[in-house]
């Protein structure tokens, strides 16, 4: 599976022009972003333990990529003005 991701890496970034990956990326990022969030989301529904301690650990994973989705969405309103 490692060497399938990377050579998909690997022809994304060998046949694509910037500007399809810059949207593909950021395009992955928010679907990850709104991935986690649902399930965030979920857990602080479940009571108990376990429940808490996934929800720290996705605290952690969202932050970044609430930075990463301010930086994409304000990079995108730069160019339409």
């Amino acid at each position: 599976m490692t060497s399938l991701v990377l050579d998909t890496g690997r022809r994304l970034f060998d046949a694509e022009a910037f500007g399809v990956r810059s949207v593909t990326v950021g395009l992955v990022a928010v679907l990850l972003l709104a991935v986690l969030l649902v399930a965030a989301e979920v857990l602080r529904g479940l009571r108990g333990e376990r429940a808490r301690a996934v929800l720290a650990n996705l605290t952690i994973a969202i932050a970044p990529l609430l930075v990463a989705f301010a930086v994409i969405v304000g990079t995108r309103f730069g160019h339409l003005l």
